[in-house]
């Protein structure tokens, strides 16, 4: 069985004591209920890997926290070797949310909400992404990455556009792609509507490459995986 993972801010060493915050201490005393002296894992975010030993917690009640002293570090092998960002319109329900947990196992570097002109979900408020980046964390950790997926705050199309280049906007009127694999560094899905053709105007200006996925209609969260796999592996 793998160690328990998690995520701290660098900079971390070897040798290092450090508190858990206190979301992450009850986690590993009263769900996980793991002991003094066991091993977990603690990631830096950037590529590391420290081997950590379970200290006696510090603190009363609620505000007790779990402490670690961090051992040997190695690089974390499960982070993709490809850098890929999606930009993808949200979509209502759980389904956004098993999408992230499918786009952290894959090893999706960030995942961007766009506001589109037929984006059904006009507005992301700020427990909604707590709760999205939440739901990204867990599955990274479970996945065994260095880093979690990061959940960025909304833009509209344009921005994301005008912010990024070396892009693919997947869609259905587009021509298929002529490879099996897309060497792309960040992708734009849209919603359940498609783009409307101003918005494809508006990437292909900006030198965007744009292609669809097959003849058939995909769910937003089914292009977003299946553009992943093709970038990633």
């Amino acid at each position: 069985m793998n160690s328990p993972r998690v995520y701290v801010d660098p900079p971390l060493q070897e040798g290092q004591q450090l508190a858990l915050d206190p979301a992450t201490s009850h986690h590993m005393m009263r769900v996980l209920r793991l002991n003094v002296g066991q091993i977990i894992t603690v990631c830096d975010g950037q590529g590391n890997d420290y081997r950590a030993t379970l200290l006696p917690p510090r603190g009363q009640g609620r505000l007790q926290q779990v402490w670690v002293e961090l051992g040997s570090c190695q690089p974390n092998r499960a982070e993709a070797h490809h850098p890929l960002h999606i930009g993808v319109a949200p979509i209502s329900g759980e389904r956004f949310e098993r999408m992230l947990e499918q786009l952290a196992e894959l090893g999706v570097v960030a995942v961007t909400p766009l506001l589109t002109e037929r984006t059904n979900v006009r507005q992301l408020s700020e427990p909604k992404l707590q709760r999205w980046r939440r739901v990204a964390t867990e599955a990274s950790q479970l996945a065994g990455r260095g880093s979690p997926l990061r959940i960025q705050p909304p833009l509209r199309l344009v921005q994301y556009l005008q912010a990024h280049s070396h892009g693919c906007m997947l869609h259905q009127v587009a021509s298929p792609s002529p490879t099996r694999r897309f060497d792309y560094g960040h992708l734009v899905i849209g919603p359940e509507g498609g783009f409307s053709a101003n918005e494809i105007a508006q990437a292909t200006g900006r030198g965007w490459h744009t292609w669809s996925l097959g003849p058939r209609n995909l769910r937003v969260e089914t292009a977003a995986l299946v553009g992943a796999v093709l970038s990633l592996h």
